[in-house]
């Protein structure tokens, strides 16, 4: 699931629509869930979704991580000896 560090979403003004049961490195939590309008800007790709997690990723200098949800949708090709990745929709 693509998850939303929570001071991106309260900074544009969206509620939380529930919570969700996670597992992290420090054992399990409850986090919120929030419906966002993903857009990569320069590509016009416009995808919405209904629950995406809230997490802590400020502390790792991130606004989100795209999950699965998102990835499903798009070719990932990843190399790895580069460090080059490309996505395709």
């Amino acid at each position: 699931m693509t998850a939303v560090d929570a001071s991106v979403v309260a900074a544009l003004g969206v509620n939380p629509v529930g919570v969700v049961p996670v597992g992290t490195a420090g054992g399990p939590a409850t986090q919120p869930v929030y419906p966002i309008r993903l857009q990569l800007q320069g590509v016009g790709l416009v995808l919405d979704f209904s629950r995406v997690t809230g997490a802590p990723l400020k502390a790792m200098n991130l606004g989100a991580l795209l999950g699965r949800d998102v990835l499903a949708r798009m070719i990932l090709i990843y190399d790895g000896p580069s460090s080059e990745y490309t996505l395709s929709f």
